[in-house]
Protein backbone atom coordinates (compact mmCIF):
# COMPACT_ATOMS: atom_id res chain seq x y z
CA UNK A 1 0.00 0.00 0.00
CA UNK A 2 1.33 3.41 -0.94
CA UNK A 3 1.12 6.34 1.42
CA UNK A 4 -0.94 9.38 0.51
CA UNK A 5 0.92 11.54 -1.94
CA UNK A 6 3.24 8.73 -2.98
CA UNK A 7 4.61 8.60 -6.52
CA UNK A 8 2.66 6.80 -9.25
CA UNK A 9 3.49 3.11 -9.54
CA UNK A 10 5.54 2.22 -12.61
CA UNK A 11 5.93 5.68 -14.14
CA UNK A 12 8.04 8.78 -14.07
CA UNK A 13 6.65 12.24 -13.35
CA UNK A 14 6.59 13.13 -17.05
CA UNK A 15 4.06 10.35 -17.71
CA UNK A 16 1.51 11.58 -15.21
CA UNK A 17 -1.79 12.79 -16.76
CA UNK A 18 -2.35 16.49 -17.19
CA UNK A 19 -6.11 16.45 -16.57
CA UNK A 20 -8.07 15.28 -13.54
CA UNK A 21 -11.78 14.60 -14.18
CA UNK A 22 -13.61 14.63 -10.85
CA UNK A 23 -17.02 12.97 -10.60
CA UNK A 24 -18.49 14.39 -7.40
CA UNK A 25 -21.39 11.93 -7.31
CA UNK A 26 -23.57 9.65 -9.42
CA UNK A 27 -26.66 11.78 -8.78
CA UNK A 28 -28.40 13.96 -11.34
CA UNK A 29 -31.65 15.92 -11.66
CA UNK A 30 -31.93 15.25 -15.41
CA UNK A 31 -32.18 12.15 -17.63
CA UNK A 32 -30.27 13.06 -20.79
CA UNK A 33 -30.41 10.21 -23.32
CA UNK A 34 -26.76 10.61 -24.33
CA UNK A 35 -25.33 10.52 -20.79
CA UNK A 36 -22.70 7.79 -20.48
CA UNK A 37 -22.70 7.80 -16.65
CA UNK A 38 -24.80 5.41 -14.62
CA UNK A 39 -26.74 7.89 -12.47
CA UNK A 40 -29.61 7.62 -9.98
CA UNK A 41 -28.21 4.41 -8.58
CA UNK A 42 -30.10 2.65 -5.82
CA UNK A 43 -27.07 2.94 -3.56
CA UNK A 44 -25.77 6.34 -4.61
CA UNK A 45 -22.23 7.53 -4.02
CA UNK A 46 -20.74 10.96 -3.40
CA UNK A 47 -17.27 12.15 -2.48
CA UNK A 48 -16.64 13.51 0.99
CA UNK A 49 -14.50 16.64 1.19
CA UNK A 50 -11.66 14.56 2.66
CA UNK A 51 -11.72 12.19 -0.32
CA UNK A 52 -11.95 15.10 -2.72
CA UNK A 53 -9.12 17.03 -1.09
CA UNK A 54 -6.87 13.96 -1.12
CA UNK A 55 -7.58 13.42 -4.82
CA UNK A 56 -6.97 17.05 -5.72
CA UNK A 57 -3.77 17.25 -3.69
CA UNK A 58 -2.46 14.01 -5.19
CA UNK A 59 -3.01 15.35 -8.69
CA UNK A 60 -1.51 18.76 -7.91
CA UNK A 61 1.59 17.20 -6.34
CA UNK A 62 2.26 14.78 -9.21
CA UNK A 63 1.13 16.52 -12.38
CA UNK A 64 3.68 18.92 -13.76
CA UNK A 65 2.22 19.31 -17.25
CA UNK A 66 2.06 22.76 -18.77
CA UNK A 67 -1.62 23.62 -19.05
CA UNK A 68 -2.78 21.06 -16.50
CA UNK A 69 -6.45 21.27 -15.56
CA UNK A 70 -9.18 19.95 -13.30
CA UNK A 71 -12.70 19.18 -14.52
CA UNK A 72 -15.61 18.97 -12.09
CA UNK A 73 -18.34 16.66 -13.37
CA UNK A 74 -21.12 14.36 -12.20
CA UNK A 75 -23.91 13.39 -12.15
CA UNK A 76 -24.80 17.00 -11.71
CA UNK A 77 -22.05 18.72 -9.70
CA UNK A 78 -24.26 21.64 -8.67
CA UNK A 79 -26.31 19.25 -6.54
CA UNK A 80 -23.27 19.52 -4.25
CA UNK A 81 -22.54 23.23 -4.51
CA UNK A 82 -21.11 23.60 -0.99
CA UNK A 83 -18.62 20.80 -1.66
CA UNK A 84 -17.85 22.11 -5.14
CA UNK A 85 -17.22 25.70 -4.04
CA UNK A 86 -15.04 24.51 -1.17
CA UNK A 87 -12.99 22.39 -3.57
CA UNK A 88 -12.55 25.32 -5.97
CA UNK A 89 -11.32 27.56 -3.18
CA UNK A 90 -8.91 24.81 -2.15
CA UNK A 91 -7.29 24.43 -5.57
CA UNK A 92 -7.12 28.18 -6.11
CA UNK A 93 -5.30 28.46 -2.77
CA UNK A 94 -2.89 25.58 -3.31
CA UNK A 95 -2.19 25.63 -7.06
CA UNK A 96 -0.42 28.07 -9.34
CA UNK A 97 -2.38 30.48 -11.49
CA UNK A 98 -1.79 28.41 -14.61
CA UNK A 99 -4.13 25.64 -13.47
CA UNK A 100 -7.28 25.46 -15.58
CA UNK A 101 -10.54 24.65 -13.80
CA UNK A 102 -13.76 23.74 -15.61
CA UNK A 103 -17.28 22.86 -14.53
CA UNK A 104 -19.59 20.68 -16.63
CA UNK A 105 -23.25 21.16 -15.74
CA UNK A 106 -26.74 20.89 -17.20
CA UNK A 107 -27.24 24.49 -16.09
CA UNK A 108 -30.57 23.98 -14.31
CA UNK A 109 -29.13 24.88 -10.90
CA UNK A 110 -27.04 27.85 -11.96
CA UNK A 111 -27.88 31.22 -10.48
CA UNK A 112 -26.48 34.73 -10.86
CA UNK A 113 -24.61 34.38 -7.58
CA UNK A 114 -23.10 31.04 -8.51
CA UNK A 115 -22.03 32.30 -11.92
CA UNK A 116 -20.34 35.27 -10.27
CA UNK A 117 -18.50 32.89 -7.92
CA UNK A 118 -17.22 30.79 -10.83
CA UNK A 119 -16.15 33.86 -12.79
CA UNK A 120 -14.34 35.36 -9.79
CA UNK A 121 -12.44 32.08 -9.29
CA UNK A 122 -11.63 31.70 -13.01
CA UNK A 123 -13.73 28.59 -13.54
CA UNK A 124 -14.81 27.85 -17.10
CA UNK A 125 -18.47 26.82 -17.15
CA UNK A 126 -19.63 24.39 -19.86
CA UNK A 127 -23.36 23.78 -20.13
CA UNK A 128 -24.73 20.67 -21.82
CA UNK A 129 -27.31 21.18 -24.55
CA UNK A 130 -28.83 18.55 -26.79
CA UNK A 131 -29.02 19.43 -30.48
CA UNK A 132 -32.80 19.29 -30.25
CA UNK A 133 -35.61 20.64 -28.08
CA UNK A 134 -36.89 24.13 -27.39
CA UNK A 135 -35.31 25.18 -24.11
CA UNK A 136 -32.19 27.33 -24.01
CA UNK A 137 -29.80 26.91 -21.05
CA UNK A 138 -29.24 29.90 -18.76
CA UNK A 139 -32.28 31.78 -20.00
CA UNK A 140 -32.18 35.22 -18.41
CA UNK A 141 -28.52 34.94 -17.36
CA UNK A 142 -25.44 36.47 -18.93
CA UNK A 143 -23.59 34.00 -21.18
CA UNK A 144 -20.25 35.78 -20.77
CA UNK A 145 -17.54 33.22 -20.09
CA UNK A 146 -19.95 30.30 -20.46
CA UNK A 147 -19.56 27.70 -23.20
CA UNK A 148 -22.17 25.25 -24.40
CA UNK A 149 -21.58 21.61 -25.31
CA UNK A 150 -23.84 20.49 -28.17
CA UNK A 151 -24.25 16.73 -28.51
CA UNK A 152 -25.24 15.50 -31.97
CA UNK A 153 -27.68 12.59 -31.97
CA UNK A 154 -28.33 10.53 -35.14
CA UNK A 155 -32.08 11.01 -35.00
CA UNK A 156 -31.91 14.73 -34.22
CA UNK A 157 -29.65 15.98 -37.02
CA UNK A 158 -32.43 17.71 -39.00
CA UNK A 159 -33.01 20.20 -36.17
CA UNK A 160 -29.42 20.48 -34.96
CA UNK A 161 -28.53 23.57 -36.99
CA UNK A 162 -31.65 25.42 -35.81
CA UNK A 163 -30.69 24.48 -32.26
CA UNK A 164 -27.17 25.84 -32.67
CA UNK A 165 -28.48 29.07 -34.17
CA UNK A 166 -30.92 29.45 -31.27
CA UNK A 167 -28.03 29.06 -28.84
CA UNK A 168 -26.06 31.67 -30.77
CA UNK A 169 -28.99 34.09 -30.74
CA UNK A 170 -29.37 33.48 -27.00
CA UNK A 171 -25.86 34.84 -26.48
CA UNK A 172 -23.54 31.83 -26.43
CA UNK A 173 -20.26 32.67 -28.15
CA UNK A 174 -18.34 29.46 -27.47
CA UNK A 175 -19.60 26.00 -28.46
CA UNK A 176 -18.26 22.47 -28.51
CA UNK A 177 -19.94 20.17 -31.04
CA UNK A 178 -19.49 16.45 -30.49
CA UNK A 179 -21.14 13.18 -31.59
CA UNK A 180 -23.05 11.06 -29.10
CA UNK A 181 -20.75 8.24 -28.10
CA UNK A 182 -23.62 6.12 -26.78
CA UNK A 183 -25.38 5.93 -30.17
CA UNK A 184 -24.92 3.35 -32.89
CA UNK A 185 -24.07 5.47 -35.96
CA UNK A 186 -25.13 3.51 -39.03
CA UNK A 187 -23.61 4.13 -42.49
CA UNK A 188 -26.76 6.10 -43.36
CA UNK A 189 -26.35 8.20 -40.21
CA UNK A 190 -22.75 8.94 -41.19
CA UNK A 191 -23.87 10.12 -44.64
CA UNK A 192 -26.52 12.31 -43.06
CA UNK A 193 -23.96 13.81 -40.71
CA UNK A 194 -21.59 14.56 -43.59
CA UNK A 195 -24.41 16.37 -45.40
CA UNK A 196 -25.24 18.24 -42.19
CA UNK A 197 -21.62 19.33 -41.81
CA UNK A 198 -21.74 20.90 -45.28
CA UNK A 199 -24.78 22.91 -44.16
CA UNK A 200 -23.10 23.85 -40.88
CA UNK A 201 -19.96 25.01 -42.67
CA UNK A 202 -22.01 27.18 -45.03
CA UNK A 203 -23.97 28.61 -42.09
CA UNK A 204 -20.81 29.37 -40.12
CA UNK A 205 -19.06 31.05 -43.06
CA UNK A 206 -22.20 33.13 -43.62
CA UNK A 207 -22.00 34.40 -40.05
CA UNK A 208 -18.38 35.39 -40.56
CA UNK A 209 -19.22 37.28 -43.76
CA UNK A 210 -21.71 39.33 -41.74
CA UNK A 211 -19.11 40.08 -39.10
CA UNK A 212 -20.65 37.59 -36.65
CA UNK A 213 -19.72 34.19 -35.31
CA UNK A 214 -18.76 32.07 -32.32
CA UNK A 215 -15.81 29.99 -31.22
CA UNK A 216 -15.97 26.31 -32.18
CA UNK A 217 -13.95 24.81 -29.33
CA UNK A 218 -13.16 21.71 -31.40
CA UNK A 219 -11.20 23.87 -33.86
CA UNK A 220 -8.72 24.81 -31.16
CA UNK A 221 -8.21 21.10 -30.46
CA UNK A 222 -7.64 20.42 -34.17
CA UNK A 223 -4.93 23.06 -34.35
CA UNK A 224 -3.28 21.85 -31.14
CA UNK A 225 -3.29 18.25 -32.40
CA UNK A 226 -1.94 19.28 -35.80
CA UNK A 227 0.94 21.11 -34.17
CA UNK A 228 1.75 18.12 -32.00
CA UNK A 229 1.66 15.78 -35.00
CA UNK A 230 4.05 18.02 -36.93
CA UNK A 231 6.46 18.21 -34.00
CA UNK A 232 6.48 14.47 -33.48
CA UNK A 233 6.62 13.69 -37.19
CA UNK A 234 4.54 10.54 -36.88
CA UNK A 235 1.05 9.31 -36.17
CA UNK A 236 0.35 7.42 -32.99
CA UNK A 237 -2.68 6.13 -31.21
CA UNK A 238 -4.57 8.86 -29.35
CA UNK A 239 -2.90 9.46 -26.01
CA UNK A 240 -5.30 9.92 -23.08
CA UNK A 241 -4.11 12.71 -20.84
CA UNK A 242 -6.93 12.33 -18.31
CA UNK A 243 -7.22 10.64 -14.95
CA UNK A 244 -10.64 9.97 -13.43
CA UNK A 245 -11.49 10.38 -9.75
CA UNK A 246 -14.87 8.70 -9.30
CA UNK A 247 -17.46 9.25 -6.58
CA UNK A 248 -16.14 6.21 -4.67
CA UNK A 249 -12.80 7.98 -4.13
CA UNK A 250 -10.87 5.71 -6.52
CA UNK A 251 -9.00 6.40 -9.75
CA UNK A 252 -10.16 4.91 -13.08
CA UNK A 253 -8.61 4.87 -16.55
CA UNK A 254 -11.60 6.22 -18.51
CA UNK A 255 -14.74 8.04 -17.41
CA UNK A 256 -16.86 6.02 -19.86
CA UNK A 257 -16.29 3.07 -17.51
CA UNK A 258 -18.71 4.86 -15.19
CA UNK A 259 -21.54 3.59 -17.36
CA UNK A 260 -21.52 0.65 -14.95
CA UNK A 261 -22.68 1.03 -11.32
CA UNK A 262 -19.76 1.97 -9.09
CA UNK A 263 -20.35 -1.06 -6.90
CA UNK A 264 -19.40 -3.29 -9.84
CA UNK A 265 -16.23 -1.34 -10.71
CA UNK A 266 -14.20 -1.62 -7.53
CA UNK A 267 -11.86 -4.27 -8.97
CA UNK A 268 -11.25 -2.22 -12.12
CA UNK A 269 -9.84 0.83 -10.38
CA UNK A 270 -6.23 1.83 -10.91
CA UNK A 271 -5.53 3.10 -7.43
CA UNK A 272 -6.55 5.87 -5.10
CA UNK A 273 -4.93 8.98 -3.60
CA UNK A 274 -3.81 6.98 -0.57
CA UNK A 275 -2.76 3.80 -2.41
CA UNK A 276 -1.11 5.63 -5.30
CA UNK A 277 -1.78 5.49 -9.04
CA UNK A 278 -1.00 2.30 -10.94
CA UNK A 279 0.30 3.71 -14.22
CA UNK A 280 1.20 0.24 -15.49
CA UNK A 281 -2.37 -0.92 -14.97
CA UNK A 282 -3.61 2.24 -16.67
CA UNK A 283 -1.45 1.60 -19.72
CA UNK A 284 -2.50 -2.05 -19.85
CA UNK A 285 -6.15 -1.00 -19.95
CA UNK A 286 -5.53 1.41 -22.82
CA UNK A 287 -3.49 -1.17 -24.73
CA UNK A 288 -6.27 -3.74 -24.42
CA UNK A 289 -8.92 -1.20 -25.44
CA UNK A 290 -6.87 0.07 -28.37
CA UNK A 291 -6.28 -3.47 -29.60
CA UNK A 292 -10.05 -4.10 -29.67
CA UNK A 293 -10.68 -0.79 -31.42
CA UNK A 294 -7.99 -1.47 -34.02
CA UNK A 295 -9.41 -4.92 -34.65
CA UNK A 296 -12.78 -3.32 -35.41
CA UNK A 297 -11.79 -0.31 -37.52
CA UNK A 298 -8.67 -1.66 -39.18
CA UNK A 299 -5.45 0.23 -39.80
CA UNK A 300 -6.95 3.58 -40.80
CA UNK A 301 -4.13 5.68 -39.40
CA UNK A 302 -4.65 8.10 -36.54
CA UNK A 303 -8.07 8.46 -34.90
CA UNK A 304 -9.05 12.08 -34.22
CA UNK A 305 -11.46 11.65 -31.32
CA UNK A 306 -10.52 9.21 -28.58
CA UNK A 307 -12.34 5.94 -29.41
CA UNK A 308 -11.46 4.28 -26.11
CA UNK A 309 -14.77 5.51 -24.70
CA UNK A 310 -16.66 3.21 -27.08
CA UNK A 311 -14.76 0.23 -25.69
CA UNK A 312 -15.13 1.43 -22.08
CA UNK A 313 -18.89 1.93 -22.49
CA UNK A 314 -19.21 -1.48 -24.10
CA UNK A 315 -17.24 -3.18 -21.34
CA UNK A 316 -19.31 -1.36 -18.71
CA UNK A 317 -22.48 -2.80 -20.20
CA UNK A 318 -23.75 0.62 -21.30
CA UNK A 319 -24.85 -0.91 -24.61
CA UNK A 320 -26.98 -3.96 -25.17
CA UNK A 321 -24.55 -6.71 -26.03
CA UNK A 322 -26.27 -8.32 -28.98
CA UNK A 323 -23.03 -9.70 -30.38
CA UNK A 324 -19.40 -8.89 -30.97
CA UNK A 325 -20.35 -7.47 -34.35
CA UNK A 326 -22.49 -4.88 -32.55
CA UNK A 327 -19.37 -3.57 -30.85
CA UNK A 328 -17.57 -3.48 -34.20
CA UNK A 329 -20.45 -1.53 -35.75
CA UNK A 330 -20.34 0.99 -32.90
CA UNK A 331 -16.57 1.38 -33.14
CA UNK A 332 -16.61 1.82 -36.93
CA UNK A 333 -19.59 4.20 -36.81
CA UNK A 334 -17.99 6.40 -34.17
CA UNK A 335 -14.69 6.38 -36.07
CA UNK A 336 -16.38 7.55 -39.28
CA UNK A 337 -18.48 10.17 -37.52
CA UNK A 338 -15.58 11.62 -35.55
CA UNK A 339 -13.35 11.63 -38.63
CA UNK A 340 -16.01 13.53 -40.59
CA UNK A 341 -16.24 16.14 -37.86
CA UNK A 342 -12.45 16.45 -37.67
CA UNK A 343 -12.19 17.01 -41.42
CA UNK A 344 -14.90 19.69 -41.22
CA UNK A 345 -12.96 21.60 -38.56
CA UNK A 346 -9.78 21.29 -40.61
CA UNK A 347 -11.54 22.68 -43.68
CA UNK A 348 -12.89 25.62 -41.67
CA UNK A 349 -9.37 26.43 -40.51
CA UNK A 350 -8.14 26.21 -44.10
CA UNK A 351 -10.98 28.33 -45.53
CA UNK A 352 -11.33 30.90 -42.73
CA UNK A 353 -7.84 31.06 -41.27
CA UNK A 354 -7.18 34.46 -42.84
CA UNK A 355 -10.43 36.02 -41.58
CA UNK A 356 -9.67 38.41 -38.73
CA UNK A 357 -12.82 37.59 -36.75
CA UNK A 358 -12.22 33.84 -37.06
CA UNK A 359 -8.66 34.28 -35.79
CA UNK A 360 -9.87 36.45 -32.92
CA UNK A 361 -12.60 34.00 -31.89
CA UNK A 362 -10.15 31.08 -31.87
CA UNK A 363 -7.23 33.02 -30.40
CA UNK A 364 -4.96 32.52 -33.39
CA UNK A 365 -2.07 34.92 -33.05
CA UNK A 366 0.83 35.53 -35.39
CA UNK A 367 4.16 34.45 -34.03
Amino acid sequence: MHAAGSAPMGAGMRDFPGTLAVYLSDRCNEHCPYCYVSVQQRSSAALSFEQLREGLDYFLSHSRRLGRKILFMGGEPLLHYALLSRAIRHVRTHADGGLGVSLFTNGTLLSKERLEFFRSHKVDVIVHARAQGQSVPLRGHSKAGVAVNVVLLPGALPGALRRIHALYQAGFRSMSIAPDITSLWSPRDVCRLQAWLICFSSYYKGLLRRGQGFEVINIRKVMDASGKSEREGKKMRPACDSLVLAADGRFYACDKMLGAPLASLSEKNIGSPRAGLDMVGREEYFSKAWSCIRSAIGAHGSVPYCPIGVYASWEAGRFRRASGSDFEARAVGFYRVSTSLWHCWQELVKDCGDVALFRELHRIFDA
